[in-house]
């Protein structure tokens, strides 16, 4: 502070309680156990268990996720092609406007999406059963 002409100790990071403990000419106190410090450290370790368990756990919970996501997906993907066939053997057309396009190439587009989410989702498959039976990442 003596830069700017003010001074020294003018700006001061401490309690209120060490400051009138120093104008009487105690010495200040500093306690590092405090209840906030224990609450603190108990819910960094808490935190800490629960990401230990999410890690250890992690490919069991998402072999049951995708076995969950994959028979629906393969479902959809079907149903989706039955769709897709259906409106381009009727010709069928949006009948929205003067152009009037055929849906089916849209339909495609749902059709291929999902279709592939599905392969995607089998990869992922694929590669948690072997992390399960190997250990390792």
């Amino acid at each position: 502070m003596g830069k700017v002409g003010l001074p020294r100790g003018l700006i001061a990071y401490d309690t209120d309680k060490n400051i009138a403990c120093r104008k009487e000419g105690k010495k200040a106190s500093f306690n590092l156990i405090r209840p906030r410090v224990i609450l603190y450290s108990a819910e960094l370790a808490l935190v800490g268990a629960i990401m230990l368990f999410g890690l250890t756990t992690r490919a069991t919970i998402d072999l049951l996720a995708y076995a969950v996501m994959l028979p629906l997906l393969v479902w959809l993907s079907y149903a989706l092609f039955h769709h897709l066939s259906i409106g381009y053997l009727r010709g069928e057309r949006t009948g929205q406007s003067a152009w009037n396009p055929p849906v089916w190439p849209f339909r495609i587009v749902f059709f291929a999406a999902f279709a592939l989410l599905a392969l995607q989702v089998l990869a992922e498959l694929a590669k948690t059963l072997r992390t399960l039976r190997t250990g390792a990442r």
